[in-house]
């Protein structure tokens, strides 16, 4: 019965041993898939929001572009007025010096 004992002991201590190992490797493992996945994530996060930086600025520059095209539409909607007010004023005076 002693040996018996002992023996269920050493088999007792090796069951042990062995769950504790796959215990430690799961650990391990699943710390690394971990690392793994969030590393992952941080690229692909990084990756969507360059992109979406990039459609954003083009989108602006588009605007600016309208933007500057009705400034300049106007400036020139302004500077169309102030020659025809200019060439009335000058075309009635010529009319005033020719009839006087």
């Amino acid at each position: 019965i002693p040996c018996q004992s002992f023996v269920r002991q050493m088999i007792a201590k090796k069951e042990l041993k062995r769950r504790r190992l796959d215990y430690a490797a799961t650990k391990i493992r699943s710390a690394y898939v971990g690392f793994v996945t969030r590393m992952d994530y941080l690229i692909t996060v990084s990756s969507a929001i360059t992109c979406q930086s990039f459609i954003r600025q083009m989108i602006a520059r588009k605007e600016l572009e309208k933007l500057q095209q009705i400034e300049m539409e106007k400036e020139y909607y302004a500077a169309t007025k102030i020659r025809s007010a200019y060439l009335g004023y000058t075309v009635r005076i010529n009319y005033l010096i020719t009839v006087s």
